[in-house]
């Protein structure tokens, strides 16, 4: 029987608060940044400290939520007790519910305006947050996005790491453009970004959207970035502010690859 992953549905998931400092402070928290995690607590713990040497961690709530129903959180717990204090709650689901419907969880946990979804293995920059308050000042859209850095983190390297590198000094010299706005022609081309890292959406709109339709795997991210644009535009950063790593993840699957296949 295949699970209801739709945002309704996953509002009403059980769970455990393993973590949580968001009560008793930054109650004008805007942004959210929620980490949806499964089975790499060393690459949870970088995403992390990735948020936490941000320049700027005002107005700022965390959210990780956690997709393995018997995993160890004594590390993670652990972190977040450190400094610096930074208003956090670490949700684990008593079930698992798949990578779209743990996103899903992400926009249903959410409390502020804003909310952005940073993967386990990915990294924001430390001006990401400076930044994207200042792209929210200049222009009036329902979400942004940003350039991205490649890290490739696999044991075995390929000979395209050259290309990677020259993709990211092309990325350095294209941040002199401030700005675009991006309407659904551009995501009718091809996609703009790297996924939803980097992207900052209203959660209003999301839910409006009833979030992520997980019956479009493996492209319902792709929907969902297109949605936004016909809802109010997304602006796109050319500054890379986050940093995109190639490991074993979801998109880089056999399985995954064979749906594509599959869909063509």
């Amino acid at each position: 029987m295949i699970m209801d992953t739709s945002l309704s549905a996953m509002a009403a998931v059980q769970a455990t608060l393993l973590h949580d400092t968001s009560s008793s402070s930054n109650s004008q928290a805007l942004l959210t940044i929620a980490i949806p995690t499964f089975q790499r607590p060393e690459l949870l713990l970088k995403a992390i400290e990735s948020v936490l040497q941000q320049n700027d961690l005002s107005q700022i709530e965390l959210l990780i939520v956690d997709n393995d129903v018997e995993g160890d959180s004594a590390a993670i717990i652990e972190r977040l007790r450190q400094p610096p204090a930074l208003p956090a709650r670490y949700v684990r689901n008593h079930v698992h519910v798949g990578m779209f419907g743990n996103w899903n969880r992400c926009i249903a946990l959410c409390r502020t305006e804003w909310l952005t979804i940073l993967n386990d293995d990915d990294l924001l920059l430390p001006d990401y947050l400076k930044e994207m308050r200042v792209a929210r000042q200049r222009s009036h859209s329902v979400a942004y996005a940003c350039r991205c850095l490649v890290q490739d983190d696999r044991p075995v390297q390929r000979r395209g790491n050259r290309r990677l590198n020259l993709i990211n000094r092309l990325l350095a010299l294209q941040s002199r453009t401030v700005e675009h706005r991006l309407d659904s022609i551009h995501y009718f081309l091809r996609n703009r970004h790297y996924g939803s890292l980097g992207l900052m959406f209203r959660r209003s709109v999301a839910e409006d959207m009833q979030g992520f339709d997980a019956s479009y795997y493996p492209s319902a991210d792709f929907l969902f970035f297109s949605s936004l644009a016909t809802r109010g535009g997304v602006t796109l950063l050319q500054k890379p502010l986050a940093a995109y790593r190639i490991s074993v993840n979801e998109s880089l699957k056999v399985e995954t690859i064979n749906l594509w296949h599959d869909i063509d």
